[in-house]
């Protein structure tokens, strides 16, 4: 049994017959428009006044549909803190999602849009019986900075600033 297996492998190699797998060639899927506004996300990045404890390094992630950025942040106690985000373009709503987590236990999402040349993104929790949006805009962009503000309110009129830089790419 065994000299027959051998012998059916190295005929399919001789004959460069695909044994136990079909191959096909399906053309890779390319991403709608919509997906570029995601472009100027890619590459090595820091906030302004942060420069020696930060750092965050996006890329696209295979099929380019997706960014994937990893974070670093260096705490004065010496600890290090990690965290994960991607971000996404969805078609079918001409709409961005934003998808965190942290080494912290943080995980959260938010939905976007693209307008005047800045993604905004908004989600909603419930914290001691009120609704509590958060909202963070990135933009307008330039070559070499992005502001950011982070805001939440209990009202969508009243806005409380939480956090406010500016990330300078690296690279």
């Amino acid at each position: 049994m065994k000299t027959y297996l051998a012998a059916i492998f190295i005929i399919g190699a001789i004959c460069q017959i695909p044994i136990g797998m079909t191959q096909t060639s399906a053309p890779e899927p390319v991403p709608a428009s919509g997906y570029d506004r995601l472009s100027p996300l890619v590459g090595r990045w820091t906030i302004k006044g942060s420069e020696d404890t930060f750092l965050e390094v996006c890329r696209w992630y295979s099929g380019n549909f997706h960014i994937v950025c990893e974070t670093e942040s260096k705490h004065s106690d010496g600890s290090v803190g990690r965290g994960m985000s991607i971000l996404s373009y969805l078609p079918d709503k001409d709409s961005y999602t934003y998808y965190g987590i942290g080494g912290n236990g943080r995980n959260e999402t938010m939905s976007g849009i693209f307008r005047d040349g800045a993604f905004e993104f908004m989600a909603e929790a419930e914290d001691n019986g009120k609704t509590v949006v958060s909202r963070v805009r990135m933009g307008p962009f330039s070559e070499r900075a992005v502001p950011f503000v982070a805001e939440t309110s209990t009202d969508r009129v009243s806005w409380e600033i939480d956090a406010s830089f500016t990330y300078i790419r690296l690279d």
